[in-house]
């Protein structure tokens, strides 16, 4: 406004990807003329993109939180998140690992119409349901099976079924058993696109078409199927990331400093708290991973994509 006469006008300044386009137009007397002034501002915003190729350092809008919870993959994140949405909620007695158990708080405290989703369990991301803001963490596909193994299959019903372990139970000694192939490959398959498919508004976890067969007959199982989303899910994982955030669990501090920079809030020591971080015995978890080292998880695509854009995130808001 300040370079511009009663008589000029601009046309259009747009950003389209990650690069930004402007266009400055004025009139004077009806004919179009560039102005010093105009060229100045082209050039600064010219070389802003040229410092940051990879894209800008966004922040939250005022569209409603949808916290996507991947299993095993950093509950307690769920708490900066929460304050991000209700920063008047007070502060609960300490860290929660189930959104439920802060539903109170966000009604108690008129903060309701900033969540689209805030909820205990996992559920899929839900295509229909925008505009929204988009928060989850995600998980080395290897690490993230072998803890979920380890927590009484998690998210893998039909293997829970057939040794009768509950998925909710508390950790069950009889679980850290020693590693199993037959039973680590079933898991491994049923759950190696948990990422990728509830990026496309599937359930985590694979259902067999013929639940209850032994389970040495799933050691085969393609995962061409599953591995037939990873393009949907990547466009998901790209599209949402726009105006939301993804962080990596596995750098866990990392991704609340770079999330209470997206959401403009002050950090306390509580927002690191990883109340669920647990160990497996050391012998047990080594023969494990070896057992899977070589398997290839479908989710490793979107989890590389993962990387990359919060990798990005860093050095454009740094």
């Amino acid at each position: 406004v300040n370079v511009l006469t009663p008589h000029e006008r601009t046309v259009r300044l747009e950003s389209k990807g990650d690069t930004l386009t402007a266009w400055f137009m004025v009139r004077i007397n009806g004919r179009p003329k560039l102005r010093p002034q105009l060229l100045l501002l082209l050039a600064a915003a010219t070389l802003r993109g040229q410092a940051r190729p990879n894209g800008t350092c966004t922040k939250m809008g005022a569209a409603p939180l949808w916290w996507l919870h991947v299993p095993k993959s950093g509950s307690t994140f769920l708490n900066v998140v929460f304050r991000a949405g209700c920063p008047n909620g007070g502060l609960s007695p300490k860290p929660v690992v189930e959104a439920s158990w802060l539903r109170r708080r966000i009604e108690g405290h008129n903060c309701s119409k900033n969540f689209m989703h805030f909820r205990s369990g996992h559920q899929p991301l839900s295509p229909a349901t925008t505009p929204r803001t988009f928060v989850s963490l995600v998980r080395e596909p290897l690490s993230r099976a072998l803890s979920g193994f380890y927590h009484n299959y998690h998210d893998c019903g039909d293997l829970q079924k057939q040794t009768g372990v509950k998925g909710q139970a508390k950790y069950r000694a009889s679980v850290y058993e020693p590693a199993n192939r037959t039973k680590l490959l079933y898991y491994a398959r049923c759950t190696s696109a948990c990422a990728t498919r509830m990026l496309v508004g599937l359930p985590c976890g694979w259902t067999p078409k013929h639940p209850g067969e032994a389970l040495a007959a799933y050691e085969t199982r393609s995962t061409a199927e599953d591995a037939a989303l990873v393009p949907a899910a990547l466009r998901a994982l790209r599209d949402e990331e726009r105006t939301g955030y993804v962080g990596l669990s596995s750098r866990f501090e990392e991704s609340v400093r770079a999330f209470a920079q997206f959401a403009n809030i002050q950090l306390i020591q509580r927002d690191f708290a990883h109340m669920r971080s647990r160990s497996i015995p050391a012998m047990i978890h080594q023969e494990a991973r070896a057992m899977l080292q070589n398997f290839k998880f479908v989710d490793q695509e979107v989890y590389d994509e993962a990387v990359r854009l919060f990798e990005r995130r860093l050095a454009s808001c740094a």
